[in-house]
């Protein structure tokens, strides 16, 4: 078996390294989630640092889905959130309106 430590795209509930640890040692995830929240017990410092460190260093799961990215960007002025294509995604063709208003004279 050639198993890779990866923090899985999917399946992930904070940054992916209980599901990347838990599919690698062949553990069920509720269980490493519990050991994790076991070791915050003690003031976090045992959770957190082990926790922040994998995160770092566990590379994450190459996305390999058909579906293409949508990215999410906020508006500025505080509406709601407006979908971007990603660079991956060619752009339409803008048709170019002419003003066909009365001119002013």
């Amino acid at each position: 078996m050639n198993r890779k430590l990866v923090r899985p795209i999917h399946g992930r509930t904070i940054g992916g390294v209980a599901a990347g640890l838990a599919n690698y040692l062949g553990l069920p995830v509720i269980l490493v989630r519990l050991i994790w929240i076991f070791l915050l017990l003690p003031g976090g410092l045992p959770g957190i640092l082990p926790y922040l460190l994998l995160w770092v260093l566990i590379p994450a799961e190459k996305d390999s889905s058909p579906i293409t990215r949508i990215e999410v960007q906020n508006d500025p002025m505080g509406g709601s959130a407006s979908v971007q294509p990603s660079p991956a995604e060619p752009e339409q063709p803008s048709r170019q309106t002419t003003d066909q208003s009365p001119s002013v004279r």
